[in-house]
């Protein structure tokens, strides 16, 4: 049997780099073999020299940052699975999916710049109950102090807590809610202490306790955040935002709650019911469906929807299905930290479809995007200008 093709990315990211074993090898061969697709594929990547190039480009680039980035990607265990979009976006340089079409971009583009700007990284801002601020970054490793039998670590981007004592959250200690903020250009991911697994988009805020009660588990969201949450079948975990609340006792789901009058949920796994403040009406979810709220009706409406276009930015990409230039660009501004200038309001209505990696420099990405829709960009002083 043909093995996934997360699997086979791992497995043509690890040739490039020359680190295969004798298996890996057999397996990767054994694909290539398979159809003559397979083998041009990765022909055109293994011939490509560009990224030796830009391995060169991001060690001698004067920030740590950059220089940290790459070693993620190249990490087997830290993101490995993702590399070879990365990959297929500097050496193709880009893979774009439009409809069922591939398509490979090389040569001029409508992009025109000598800037590299680069994604969004992993910072928050946690201010303690106490009212200590502390900045996390993406790479320092640190302890966080909490209160009496409690640990939080930080370590690669993520925020973990601890109950070093199984009673600490049987007794009747209170303790007051930890606030975790992160900006523009910034994600963050955290462990609750009950396991709950948490990642914040950019712009986004998280209210939690540092330890959950006996009854229930309740956090409070402002902007977007994934969340794969621990089974506890004797609490129900509750993400509120402004106008609704999400219940549920174990699952996966995303809520963007950027617009407290246009908040949605998508469900990827489990069961979850959302529940209105007005009206304390619930309406429950399925795996695949999308709830979307309708503040000014008080309703919600229950769509099926392709899961992958809402938390493809959970995994590392970005997913455009059909979606306007200005939408679009609003979320790279977001996330790279750019201003975007459009020189006319008709560019703002083209659309465009894509698969694009969220962790790559925002060159190849808006080369594709000009190439696409044709339209020329330009990059002056952090800002992308966009015309005719």
């Amino acid at each position: 049997m043909t093995p996934p093709f997360s699997y086979i990315e791992s497995l043509i990211v690890k040739s490039l780099f020359g680190t295969l074993s004798e298996e890996e090898h057999r397996q990767l061969e054994q694909w290539k073999n398979e159809s003559p697709e397979h083998s041009a594929l990765y022909e055109k990547i293994a011939q490509e020299q560009n990224l030796v190039a830009f391995y060169q480009q991001y060690k001698e680039i004067n920030t740590q940052r950059a220089w940290t980035q790459f070693k993620r990607r190249v990490d087997s265990s830290y993101r490995m699975r993702r590399m070879l979009r990365y990959a297929a976006s500097i050496l193709l340089p880009l893979l774009v999916i439009g409809g069922l079409t591939l398509y490979f971009y090389d040569g001029s583009s409508g992009l025109h710049t000598a800037e590299v700007i680069y994604p969004g990284f992993s910072q928050a801002t946690l201010v303690s109950g106490n009212g200590v601020k502390l900045i996390l970054e993406d790479d320092s490793l640190q302890h966080i102090p909490t209160g009496k039998g409690l640990v939080a670590t930080l370590k690669k981007g993520e925020l973990s807590y601890f109950q070093e004592e199984e009673s600490v959250a049987d007794k009747d200690t209170v303790f007051p809610d930890n606030i975790l903020q992160t900006r523009v250009g910034n994600e963050f991911r955290i462990t609750l202490a009950d396991g709950t697994r948490v990642h914040l988009n950019y712009n986004t805020i998280l209210k939690y306790p540092v330890v959950f009660g006996k009854r229930a588990r309740v956090v409070y969201l402002q902007g977007e955040a994934f969340f794969d949450v621990a089974p506890d079948s004797d609490r129900p975990f509750y993400v509120v935002t402004e106008g609704m609340k999400i219940k549920q006792y174990g699952t996966s789901f995303n809520v963007n709650a950027y617009s407290p009058h246009n908040t949605s949920v998508v469900l990827v796994k489990g069961s979850i019911g959302v529940i209105l403040d007005d009206t304390q009406k619930e309406a429950m979810l399925k795996p695949g469906q999308k709830a979307m709220l309708d503040k000014d009706r008080e309703d919600v409406r229950i769509d099926e929807v392709n899961v992958e276009k809402y938390t493809a930015w959970n995994e590392g990409y970005f997913y455009f299905e059909d979606e306007s230039l200005a939408s679009i660009m609003q979320t790279l501004s977001h996330w790279y930290n750019v201003k975007v200038e459009f020189r006319s309001s008709e560019l703002k209505t083209l659309h465009f479809t894509g698969i694009l990696d969220r962790y790559s420099v925002i060159n190849p990405t808006l080369r594709a995007i000009s190439r696409t829709v044709d339209v020329k960009m330009k990059i002056e002083r952090n800002t992308i200008i966009i015309s005719n």
